[in-house]
């Protein structure tokens, strides 16, 4: 699931010897928002509790606040992506694009296409650079300005700045991957982010089923209708990637290994959403918190790439394009129902997919299945460790 922000970006200088001074360039929901309850409170799913006041931070609305920044994070979701390029374009292209001071601009974005966006915008000027990044936590936006991380780990993958670009850029990357750490984020500099865009995509694909469920990410997965409604859209991306020769990572854990999850039967998925894979009971996708604030969603990046993809390679995607429809159909019926039950998503998909009871069977493990394997493996571990300890025992010769 990925972070969710009101915010328009955010700016922060970073340079050698200086504090991090953070601006958020804000819609008027954030703007209203910081005047009613003048303070941000950010935690986390392991008891991070940090609350700003505000003359510690600054809200604005006006991006000429972004001109001095060596940093601008872009967070908007990705149908307001190029909005927020043409107001951002104007500052960074003062004078000409001939200002001397280097800035960095990071997409903090789902989907594949939102850095090519930015750098059409911003027309390439030479001392900006445009830096894709993979958002690997969810954060959902509670009462009174308080913004909670529920899963774990707070990753981030950002793309490397080359070698090519310059001392000044290298520097500027190498201090702001290092404040996230501070910060308490996990950060890979990876140098090819498009493989990790599209594994953070196959993971994203779990963001309309929550939706279209009306309920919290963990109380989704705890039905099996409903993983079964994930793992059955995930797979057909994975099989449409495969066709299209187009490169994916894992995140997490392996694109293959979230399928073997998702078709875990009951008690077994429990355990391991208990031990495993801790997921907070408030967590939310941020395309259901779209849908709670009547906001256009990023559908089309998700799995409407995937539908693009499928075009493009000749390959069929009716799962993806009949989630896409019930996406589509659900934001244009305001303050409607919006939740359908797992049974009844889970028959919209398999009619379109030509999914029958059969292969449906197939697709979910047995218990029986998954209890053979597991006393498998425990008896394995058993006389394992049997085995090393009387080999320990036993006199050397």
């Amino acid at each position: 699931s990925s972070s969710s922000s009101s915010s328009s970006s955010s700016s922060s200088s970073i340079r050698e010897g200086k504090g991090t001074q953070v601006t958020l360039l804000g819609r008027s929901t954030l703007l209203k928002a910081v005047e009613s309850t003048p303070t941000l409170r950010a935690t986390d799913i392991h008891g991070l509790d940090v609350k700003l006041a505000a003359d510690e931070f600054l809200v604005t609305s006006d991006a000429k606040a972004m001109a001095d920044c060596d940093v601008i994070i872009v967070c908007v979701k990705s149908v307001q992506t190029e909005a927020v390029a043409k107001q951002l374009a104007g500052v960074l292209q003062e004078n000409g694009g001939e200002r001397e001071k280097k800035r960095i601009v990071y997409s903090f974005q789902n989907g594949v296409r939102n850095g090519d966006i930015l750098r059409k915008a911003f027309k390439a000027p030479p001392n900006v650079l445009v830096a894709a990044t993979v958002v690997n936590f969810n954060t959902v936006w509670l009462e009174n300005n308080h913004f909670h991380t529920g899963t774990t780990p707070k990753t981030l993958f950002l793309e490397k700045v080359a070698s090519f670009r310059g001392e000044e850029f290298l520097k500027l990357g190498t201090a702001f991957a290092k404040r996230l750490k501070i910060s308490g984020f996990t950060v890979h500099e990876v140098c090819d982010i498009r493989p990790v865009q599209y594994g953070k995509l196959l993971v994203n694909l779990n963001n309309p089923i929550n939706a279209l469920s009306g309920i919290p990410i963990r109380e989704m997965l705890s039905q099996q209708a409903y993983r079964l409604c994930v793992y059955i859209t995930i797979r057909e991306a994975m099989e449409v990637m495969k066709a299209c020769k187009v490169k994916h990572v894992k995140i997490k854990i392996p694109a293959w290994a979230i399928l073997i999850l998702l078709r875990l039967p009951q008690w077994t998925f429990h355990i391991v959403i208990n031990t495993v894979y801790k997921i907070d009971p408030k967590a939310k996708t941020s395309m259901l918190q779209d849908f709670e604030r009547n906001r256009k969603t990023e559908i089309n990046q998700l799995c409407g790439e995937i539908v693009q993809l499928g075009r493009d390679g000749g390959t069929p995607t009716p799962v993806n394009a009949k989630i896409l429809e019930l996406i589509k159909r659900e934001e244009d019926q305001k303050n409607g129902n919006r939740k359908l039950s797992g049974e009844t998503l889970l028959k919209e998909i398999t009619a379109a997919g030509n999914i029958d009871k059969k292969k449906l069977r197939d697709i979910s493990i047995s218990s029986v299945a998954v209890g053979l394997f597991m006393c498998t493996v425990s008896l394995t571990g058993i006389l394992f460790v049997w085995t090393s300890l009387t080999l320990l025992r036993s006199p050397r010769s």
